[in-house]
């Protein structure tokens, strides 16, 4: 997929938001789970293309609820150099609210 990555992608970076896609279908819970794979497997392949992982996350499992369906779709992507120069940084999901 990636013939050569740019120089600076040695640099210290990190992607946040709404991805619209989830890593593992244990991301998901409730309603009709009807995962597709090959959208699961694309996006993880986008990740490990660009040498990034996900950061993880302490507190409520998901960050999205429609109908009875809750999914994790927000995430902070990171690369490794991010990640030794930061440490001790965490993802903190709020509790859901009204």
């Amino acid at each position: 997929m990636f013939k050569e990555l740019p120089s600076d992608i040695n640099s210290p970076w990190a992607l946040l938001g709404e991805f619209n896609s989830t890593l593992h279908v244990h991301e998901m819970c409730g309603g009709v789970v009807n995962p597709s794979l090959r959208g699961i497997l694309g996006f993880q392949g986008v990740l490990n293309g660009c040498e990034l992982i996900d950061a993880g996350f302490q507190g409520y499992p998901f960050t999205r609820k429609r109908g009875n369906l809750e999914q994790r779709l927000d995430k902070m992507l990171i690369n490794l150099q991010w990640r030794l120069l930061f440490q001790d940084a965490i993802v903190l999901h709020l509790s859901p609210f009204k």
